[in-house]
């Protein structure tokens, strides 16, 4: 039951998120398109909470954190500069933003193969890999997103797609990759203080049939 409210919700919401799309596009004035951006990213924060519920899983909150804030400081800057009527400096408002997408996304990567490199097991290694690549890999993909909207006038498609797809799989790999770990064998840290799957239903009845 559960599922199914959750699923019809996500659709239900996709459906009105290309309505807003069709907003962004058409305007006819950039207030116009800067609400239904607006109105955008908090459809995609909702979407993408509706995954993790679906899909059981925390994985995807650091990608709801990104888009949220994303969303406001976009919002932020656009209505202040139209207030005070600069549009013509929003080409030099993009650059800034391109620039600090750029940079934030190739300092996380730094920070996921310092992580890869320097933790102690498969566990945290794979949460520094599928964590901080995933919003590095999407921080610079929203500044190429944007710079090939402020360069041709239109959102690239197969960027967006490239987004969507980034956040919608490399969680779930992450995910997928610290399970097969765990149910070969694989011991956590010597140091490490919990262990969640230890008492899980579908470990112990694992457990059972390799006795």
């Amino acid at each position: 039951m559960l599922n199914t409210i959750v699923l019809s919700a996500i659709l239900i919401i996709s459906a009105a998120t290309i309505g807003l799309i069709y907003r962004v596009i058409k305007g006819p004035t950039t207030p116009d398109r800067v609400v239904a951006l607006d109105a955008i990213g908090i459809n995609l924060v909702a979407i993408v909470a509706l995954i993790s519920i679906a899909l059981n899983t925390s994985a995807f909150v650091e990608v709801i954190l990104l888009i949220g804030i994303l969303a406001f400081i976009g919002t932020v800057a656009f209505s202040k500069y139209l207030e005070k009527g600069l549009l013509s400096k929003m080409n030099e408002i993009a650059n800034i933003v391109i620039i600090v997408l750029i940079i934030l996304g190739a300092f996380l990567s730094l920070v996921a193969a310092y992580g890869v490199i320097r933790l102690p097991d498969i566990y945290t290694r794979n949460h520094a890999a599928s964590k901080s690549a995933t919003l590095g890999v999407m921080s610079i993909l929203l500044g190429a997103l944007l710079f090939f909207y402020v360069k041709d006038g239109f959102f690239n498609s197969r960027v967006l797609l490239g987004i969507i797809f980034i956040f919608m799989t490399s969680p779930v790999a992450g995910h997928l990759i610290a399970r097969a770990a765990y149910n070969s064998g694989v011991e956590l840290w010597d140091k490490s203080v919990q262990d969640d799957l230890k008492d899980a239903p579908h470990m112990k009845k694992a457990g059972s049939k390799e006795q």
